[in-house]
């Protein structure tokens, strides 16, 4: 599998030198060097739920923080690869607004390699976070479904989008303050399809997790039971 992944990936698809240090890159590095990729801003460790993080813990078993075990999020576990910090960021802004829809197999094949090392059973269909119309025909593409699609077909699972759709046009969230963006989201998603008893949530940044709570709990009054969400970045909530 590993190595129909690399195949796609190849140097070409980005050029033949390192996006960071500009090294040569061999046959098999993708991107960027190996040399740069081990200095990426990596997700350590923190809550299972929303990924802040969390004094102390014991290594052996991973927690909540408190704020969640007060109030149980929706999700029942965040996957994440990335800090919300630099190259990630403006990588994932230039996805997203410039158009570089080729990121999406790079950024697809690193959730992908965080996913393939979990000992937990895999869900049983992928759910991209939906845009609405009027932002989806403005920005021509779904980031969420491009890095989907590639993470399913990787994992060989299905793609779910039919009858699950973002009703209600929301503001931007990035600049909301928490209580700002959980208004704003609020029934901002309709699920008129059955779901699959364990399903992930795929989405490229997750802040405060306003917006993948908000879609867990519509999934899960359509019957599914277990929702992860599987992000390409956290951003650290201010």
């Amino acid at each position: 599998m590993m190595h129909q992944i690399a195949s796609i990936l190849t140097p070409g698809l980005f050029g033949t030198h390192c996006q960071l240090c500009f090294c040569a890159l061999d046959r098999q590095e993708s991107w960027i060097c190996n040399y740069c990729a081990i200095r990426l801003p990596s997700y350590s460790r923190g809550c299972i739920t929303c990924a802040q993080p969390i004094p102390t813990f014991e290594k052996e078993s991973p927690l909540s923080c408190g704020k969640c075990l007060k109030t149980q999020p929706a999700i029942n576990r965040l996957t994440s690869c990335y800090y919300y910090q630099y190259p990630i960021d403006k990588w994932l802004t230039r996805f997203k607004f410039g158009r570089r829809h080729a990121y999406s197999q790079w950024l697809a094949k690193q959730l992908f390699k965080r996913i393939e090392f979990n000992d937990r059973a895999l869900p049983e269909a992928i759910i991209p976070v939906p845009l609405h119309t009027k932002r989806l025909k403005y920005r021509g593409f779904n980031q969420s479904q491009l890095i989907a699609n590639h993470l399913a077909s990787m994992l060989n699972l299905p793609v779910i989008t039919k009858g699950i759709q973002r009703k209600k046009s929301t503001l931007a969230q990035s600049g909301l303050s928490m209580k700002q963006r959980q208004n704003n989201i609020r029934d901002a998603f309709q699920v008129t399809t059955h779901i699959p008893e364990h399903v992930a949530i795929v989405d490229d940044v997750f802040t405060t997790g306003s917006t993948t709570n908000e879609l867990a709990k519509c999934l899960k009054r359509a019957g599914s039971n277990i929702v992860e969400a599987w992000v390409i970045a956290h951003a650290p909530n201010r």
